[in-house]
């Protein structure tokens, strides 16, 4: 009878509700998310978004979240191939590594107005997304974020300092593109194989031109390069369709195939125009430039004398300043100098070596080279 007693006055354990395998929140955190909804709203109970979240989902196409959120995890749409729409919220200021990774039907995408960093991967593949809006507190845009993406224009911030390696890789609808001179580094292969990009102005502020950063950029054919460049990485414009670039005085280092493009006519360094006739003699032509930079300096005339291609490559009017230092074209090698100016037909050289011979060399034979 007691204990019949005491089991009447026990209360009943409290009874929950089932939760949805489906629909996971705890403690204000959105863990899973699987449904067959095309629309989705995120509670306003929810102030962050776990990673994977809603990844693989084939049935999502709008999301929109509240301003309550401030964090969303990593991949959190991994491959949700049918998403066309996201509306971040206002109160983020990050965008995750790979947030909309594969979402290759992504088609709009709401853009808070204080992100200072798109992260890695975050639009991998979105091949749909073809127009993004930069807000002007972006900072950096880390490696591959919009890798193999849609984007037509591209117009980036002032005050955006940082692109990473691979960041516009494989655009191949990207047209145009404008950098802010804020930006102080660039990663290797940003641009690699855009092949739509035309034209292309680096920041005043890079000091580096990175490694293959427009590589097989096919339809590229003009560039700008900064005067505050010095270096210009491996195969940086290799595949392009350059015709002309002028290289700033301020470049230092050139790496090997930087300007490896078969349509490439010709270059202009120490404000000198270098004549190409097969891409495979750029490099060496790149090296020997320097050599030209001073018709007056010994040491450039002595290898000049042994070295003397690179010469029949320049303006009739600067060879003459270095026909007539006295000390690349000798009695020796002259003769030679005038065959190779005949086979190349720069007959303007020619004339210039012939009567530079006639008045130092060799006046019985003079007449008779000048014959073309």
């Amino acid at each position: 009878m007691i204990f019949d007693f005491f089991r009447k006055k026990q209360p009943s354990p409290e009874k929950f509700p089932p939760e949805d395998p489906d629909l996971i929140i705890r403690d204000h955190v959105l863990i899973h998310w699987d449904k067959e909804d095309s629309v989705f709203a995120v509670p306003d109970t929810v102030k962050r978004i776990d990673q994977f979240t809603f990844s693989s989902n084939e049935f999502l196409r709008s999301v929109r979240i509240p301003d309550i959120v401030t964090e969303i995890g990593e991949s959190a749409f991994f491959n949700c191939k049918n998403l066309e729409e996201v509306l971040l919220p206002d109160s983020l200021t990050v965008i995750p590594d790979g947030l909309c990774n594969q979402c290759k039907n992504l088609k709009f995408i709401k853009i808070p107005e204080h992100i200072i960093r798109i992260e890695a991967s975050a639009f991998f593949r979105c091949q749909n997304l073809e127009s993004f809006t930069f807000p002007a507190s972006l900072k950096s845009i880390e490696k591959y974020a919009f890798h193999n993406c849609g984007l037509h224009d591209l117009t980036l911030p002032e005050g955006l300092t940082k692109i990473e390696e691979g960041a516009f890789s494989d655009c191949e609808h990207l047209k145009s593109v404008i950098l802010p001179d804020s930006v102080e580094e660039i990663g290797e292969y940003a641009f690699l194989e855009c092949t739509g990009l035309e034209s292309l102005s680096f920041p005043a502020s890079l000091e580096e031109i990175p490694r293959a950063v427009c590589c097989e950029c096919c339809n590229l054919k003009h560039i700008r390069i900064s005067e505050h460049t010095s270096i210009i990485g491996e195969a940086a414009f290799s595949g392009c369709a350059l015709q002309s670039v002028e290289i700033p005085d301020s470049v230092k280092e050139i790496g090997s195939r930087a300007f490896d493009c078969d349509s490439m006519k010709s270059f202009t360094r120490y404000g000198i125009i270098i004549k190409i006739e097969n891409s495979t003699e750029i490099d060496e032509l790149l090296k020997q430039a320097v050599y030209l930079r001073n018709p007056d300096d010994e040491k450039a005339c002595a290898y000049l004398e042994k070295n003397s291609e690179i010469l029949f490559r320049i303006d009739p009017e600067y060879f003459k300043k270095f026909l007539n230092s006295g000390k690349v074209f000798t009695k020796e090698n002259i003769d030679q100098a005038i065959l190779k100016a005949n086979q190349k037909q720069l007959y303007q050289h020619q004339i210039l070596l012939t009567n530079y011979k006639y008045q130092h060399f060799d006046f019985d034979q003079a007449g008779e080279n000048l014959k073309l």
